[in-house]
């Protein structure tokens, strides 16, 4: 394993592994990020150029105002306008999937209580035909998984069920998506599993202003955590929507979990100043426009780094060994 830190972040660690040049090529490269504002942004060319085998989109992927919000043509048009810039269009000649938060769902910090969903759903669906249909025990849940290159990605819909936040009987996902994603994540099949979310998961309350996260959800957050526990495979964990980037890493156990937290791909920044102080498990921030990366080796080995507007490694984490 090794941590490397390449700006002035702290906390860094590092060992070296000697690894089979054969070994040393991934199997698999997956770009991801989230937030986007600017469809124009030269992101686009940059991710390209890095030739991911899949490209994630981790919600926030348009921003709908407040009249797109009363009509489905209006939502529509919001994705042809990102859909029409030419940087990104070549990127989507890759495989490519999608998931929602709050502002492709509904207005800021939307829950299931936002009466126009069902458009935001159609016009979701109807602008990221890749995506598999979801199980049909999940309703009209955007909630799918898929398997590349012996690792099972678990893609999951933290809006359609959301409720309550913060208050007594909130849930996130519910009961349904919660024991779906518990037979996913505890399938020893795969060699590695990334978990897929709009909104993140290992990070504490803090002092943020407005921050959502799965602390809101006390009930599933125990009951989650209790399945990071018990899994048998490593786990990734891919989040979104914070307007900064951030590297988390977790003990459960005997389980070590990462999170890597990637925004914005083209949207405002969160002023440094606003970012919350760090707390022990944080192991690395930054506050430029960022994606993320992960390259798959064999037998569920991986690296895993944030990369910055231009794709230079921020932070990398390896676990090659």
């Amino acid at each position: 394993m090794s941590v490397r830190l390449l700006l002035f972040l702290p906390l860094a660690l590092a060992c070296t592994v000697n690894v089979p040049r054969s070994e040393q090529e991934p199997t698999l490269r997956v770009a991801f990020g989230s937030c986007i504002k600017d469809p124009a942004s030269p992101i686009w060319t940059v991710i390209d150029e890095r030739s991911p085998n899949l490209v994630l989109f981790l919600g926030d992927n348009v921003y709908f105002d407040e009249l797109d919000l009363k009509s489905l043509e209006r939502m529509r048009a919001r994705y042809d306008e990102l859909h029409r810039s030419d940087g990104l269009k070549r990127l989507l000649r890759r495989e490519h999937y999608a998931i929602w938060d709050d502002h492709d769902f509904g207005p800021n910090n939307a829950d299931r209580t936002f009466r126009n969903h069902e458009l935001a759903r159609r016009a979701f669906r109807e602008m990221w035909p890749n995506n598999p249909p979801s199980n049909p025990e999940l309703g009209d849940s955007i909630a799918f998984s898929l398997t590349r290159a012996d690792t099972k990605f678990v893609f999951t819909d933290g809006r359609t069920f959301r409720l309550n936040p913060g208050k007594s009987k909130s849930q996130m996902f519910g009961h349904e998506q919660l024991a779906w994603i518990r037979t996913q994540l505890l399938d020893s099949s795969p060699s590695l599993i990334v978990l897929v979310s709009g909104t993140p998961l290992l990070a504490p309350k803090t002092n943020e202003v407005g921050a959502e996260g799965l602390f809101q959800y006390p009930e599933e957050e125990r009951e989650l955590y209790d399945i990071f526990h018990r899994m048998t495979r490593p786990l990734i964990i891919l989040s979104g929507g914070k307007h900064y980037a951030e590297l988390l890493k977790r003990s459960f156990g005997e389980n070590t979990i990462l999170e890597l937290s990637t925004s914005p791909l083209a949207a405002p920044l969160v002023p440094a100043e606003l970012v919350p102080p760090d707390y022990p498990y944080r192991r690395a921030k930054y506050t430029s426009f960022n994606f993320g990366e992960l390259e798959v080796h064999s037998h569920g080995r991986y690296r895993l780094s944030l990369r910055d507007s231009r794709g230079a490694p921020v932070v990398e984490y390896s676990q090659l060994n």
